[in-house]
């Protein structure tokens, strides 16, 4: 299955990159990163993560997704961090825990 990385290759010479500096940069060889350029290759998942951490775009950009250059934010702290438990001694709840 060919897969049209177009977006690869223009962002490479907008940056004035060559596919070698990249292929060191990904650690792979030049050839395979030729074939991810030209869709006779899928490109790994962490490749492509780091691709769009160079280029400063989204892996949807990328992929041809969607038209939208700026990579998404990162999570926010708050909202990913998992709930804490509050001490029994804490509770505002009027429940107290049962001393064993």
């Amino acid at each position: 299955m060919r897969t049209n990385y177009n977006r690869l290759r223009s962002l490479r010479k907008e940056k004035h990159l060559k596919q070698n500096y990249l292929a060191n940069l990904l650690h792979v060889s030049q050839r395979a990163y030729s074939h991810y350029e030209n869709g006779s290759r899928q490109i790994p998942m962490d490749i492509l993560i780091r691709l769009a951490r160079i280029y400063t775009v989204s892996t949807d950009y990328l992929l041809g997704l969607t038209d939208i250059r700026q990579p998404y934010p990162p999570p926010d702290p708050v909202r990913t961090s998992p709930p804490q438990q509050l001490s029994p001694a804490a509770r505002t709840d009027g429940r107290r825990s049962a001393a064993f």
